[in-house]
């Protein structure tokens, strides 16, 4: 398989799978999960990016302000984002979740063809039109229930554009982007200890070490992401994450015990057939690379 598929698919899995580590840290609040994430997430990939030898790189983000305002504003949505999605798991609203990841990606086609003029092929044109549909079915007399949904949609498909434009190593735009919420998450993490809505301050060890956990788990699956998006197309990166929302329905319906009821049920019906469309698509032509679609002429 192509490595950038690869890289896409390991880290889309990753975080379809990741409330299973947030559903078992009930005691903590969102916010508390995301200073968390960011004050032990920092000192792993600033480590890492030393080490491979990048920081001269992180030095010039300061001096180009084409990358620097493109780093300011993915900092910004993925913050936006982190919060919303731990929010969403504390509150049993996983199917929410699946919405807003089955939505992203008709975003990222959008970006993607609009603004960095990509381009799809017929077949992988029929499984958007038929992702569009199930969406559309989905959210359809349920928009007041879909704030959840459509935030996680627009900052993610934000995010992978603004990373796109910023043009910059992987370890470097995660360090750069933890080091701007290092000292907001600092000042949470004060105010939270404050009013007496600090976990880790008075948890067990086992607790305290479950909690700093959300440092790597929230590094290793966005560091996966941020090479695969520059090795992919963004509508390409778009259509694989869609396993993400599978895996959170799959965790919400069957785990979780979240209400389903037939309307989303339908849409889910035409979404999963036009996800295996687009893949297969995008396999088969990576692997023969002879310009030909799976179905149709390009």
């Amino acid at each position: 398989m192509n490595q950038g598929l690869l890289l896409a698919a390991s880290a889309y899995i990753f975080w379809g799978l990741i409330p299973l580590y947030w559903k078992q840290l009930p005691v903590a609040s969102p916010w508390e999960m995301l200073v968390m994430r960011i004050i032990w997430g920092l000192p792993i990939v600033a480590a890492w990016m030393l080490l491979s030898g990048q920081s001269t790189q992180l030095k010039k983000v300061f001096k180009e302000f084409h990358t620097l305002k493109w780093l300011l504003a993915s900092t910004t949505l993925i913050a936006i984002n982190w919060f919303t999605f731990v929010w969403a798991v504390f509150n049993n609203h996983l199917l929410e979740s699946a919405l807003g990841y089955y939505i992203n990606p008709l975003f990222n086609v959008l970006l993607g063809t609009v603004f960095l003029q990509e381009k799809l092929r017929k077949p992988q044109w029929t499984s958007v039109f038929m992702a569009t549909i199930g969406v559309v079915v989905l959210g359809f007399g349920e928009w007041h229930r879909s704030l959840i949904a459509f935030t996680l949609a627009m900052t993610f498909a934000l995010y992978g554009f603004c990373r796109k434009k910023a043009q910059i190593p992987s370890q470097v735009g995660v360090t750069f982007e933890l080091g701007i919420l290092f000292i907001p998450s600092v000042l949470g993490l004060i105010y939270l200890n404050q009013n007496q809505m600090l976990t880790f301050s008075h948890a067990q060890l086992g607790t305290q070490f479950n909690l700093a956990l959300a440092g790597p788990i929230t590094i290793f699956p966005l560091v996966l992401f941020s090479f695969a998006i520059a090795k992919l197309k963004l509508s390409t990166m778009g259509i694989i994450q869609y396993i993400t929302p599978t895996l959170h329905f799959a965790l919400g319906y069957w785990l979780y015990k979240e209400q389903l009821d037939p309307q989303r049920l339908a849409a889910f019906a035409l979404i999963w057939p036009a996800v295996a469309l687009y893949l297969s698509d995008e396999i088969y032509y990576q692997k023969n690379k002879k310009g030909k679609a799976l179905l149709w002429k390009a």
